[in-house]
């Protein structure tokens, strides 16, 4: 068995074919844990309630006892539609261009002493998946899309002094593409099939600060990834090597969480994204049109809150609104239609018995429609509108012993 495959076999519970336009800007992947889905992902560098702290903010590993685990799937029903138009003047329409997914994640921490605390995460921080039938008339150059990350973070946390934690950790990331392009006569465009993949690295960086017992701030720093995927392009029949760069942007997270009693605790995300990395999507073949992106840098805000019923039962629930890093209807494409997006969001979790927690989450997504307007060839040459929603449910468990 190759290294590649070994890898993937191992980490196979964290393969993610992420369908496009699913939780955060762009095509990334927010669905990482049952919890953070049931407040909408509301203060989640700071909170530190369960292992999938890594993945926020490293620093609060150091607030878990002992041995931690968290773990589920999240399932994901989307509704993606465009209507429109091509330049001959026939109704081009797509219903359904994304379909159902599950998207799982692990993470394990261990609390070494008072002052340090190691942890190991397996999930995705990205993803890409569409498709369009071949009646689609306006489909001139993108078919269907297809990314899929696994995104391996070792990190470790520190306690300098009461009120101050730090962590680090690395970021092993290995991705697949896959896309795919046909010609609608009469439009001059190269039937066009890549595929590539890459293992690349980061890192992440956070801070936690409490205040005191109740009130505690998280500062998270997570750096881009640069993937050169290499493969194969077929273009009309013909197959030669291909690459595509595909650089993962780095994000800056700030959280706060305030405990009011025994009772209520509230919280809050306010994230920064740095989208304007991604330029465009080049094949680096003379034969395969450049698609111009020029996306915009965008923020996310989130706020929520927690209900501590009894010992046995939380409940939780959240809103954020996300800004599209797309500029304009005009570097809005067939396969990237991102939009705003809005969350709403609630959960709950059942504590099993003195060491273990069932974990429910659930969060409707809508987007507002957005106008897309393609004109030139290389794109696809579409005038029309998107609009999307989605449905995920998420279940997963959590202890320390």
């Amino acid at each position: 068995m190759t290294t590649r495959k070994l890898i993937l076999t191992l980490a196979a519970p964290c393969v993610l074919c992420a369908p496009l336009q699913l939780s955060a800007s762009g095509f990334q992947v927010l669905e990482r844990s049952a919890r953070g889905l049931g407040r909408a992902f509301s203060g989640e560098a700071a909170i530190a309630d369960d292992a999938s702290i890594i993945s926020s903010n490293p620093a609060g590993m150091i607030m878990l006892d002992g041995t931690s685990i968290s773990t589920g799937l999240t399932y994901a029903d989307p509704v993606v539609n465009l209507n429109g138009s091509n330049p001959l003047g026939q109704q081009a329409d797509a219903k359904d261009v994304i379909e159902e997914a599950l998207i799982p994640y692990f993470y394990l921490s261990h609390k070494v002493d008072n002052q340090l605390a190691l942890g190991l995460a397996l999930y995705t921080t990205h993803g890409l998946k569409n498709s369009y039938s071949d009646d689609f008339s306006a489909k001139i150059s993108p078919q269907s899309t297809e990314l899929e990350t696994i995104t391996i973070e070792p990190a470790l946390a520190y306690r300098i002094n009461q009120q101050w934690s730090l962590g680090i950790g690395i970021s092993a990331v290995y991705a697949e593409a896959k896309l795919r392009g046909r010609s609608v006569p009469p439009f001059p465009v190269p039937d066009v099939e890549s595929t590539g993949s890459d293992w690349s690295w980061g890192y992440h960086l956070g801070v936690l600060y409490e205040c005191s017992e109740n009130t505690r701030f998280g500062l998270y720093y997570k750096s881009n990834v640069n993937l050169n995927l290499k493969g194969d392009n077929v273009v009309n029949g013909n197959q030669r090597a291909g690459s595509l760069e595909v650089d993962l942007p780095e994000t800056i997270e700030f959280s706060a969480y305030h405990q009011l009693n025994d009772n209520w605790a509230i919280h809050g995300d306010v994230v920064w994204t740095h989208w304007s990395r991604f330029e465009e999507l080049n094949f680096n073949d003379p034969e395969i049109p450049v698609t111009t992106e020029n996306w915009d840098n965008s923020m996310r805000y989130a706020i929520g809150a927690t209900y501590f019923y009894n010992d046995s039962w939380t409940f939780r629930a959240g809103f954020s609104y996300e800004e599209s890093p797309v500029p304009d209807a005009q570097h809005r494409t067939v396969r990237i239609p991102d939009a705003d997006r809005y969350w709403l969001a609630v959960g709950a979790s059942y504590q099993l018995n003195e060491c273990y927690a069932l974990d429910f989450g659930y969060s409707y997504i809508t987007s507002a429609t957005a106008d897309i307007e393609e004109t030139e060839i290389p794109n696809g040459l579409f005038d029309g509108e998107s609009d999307a929603s989605v449905h995920l449910v998420s279940v997963g468990i959590s202890g320390s012993f």
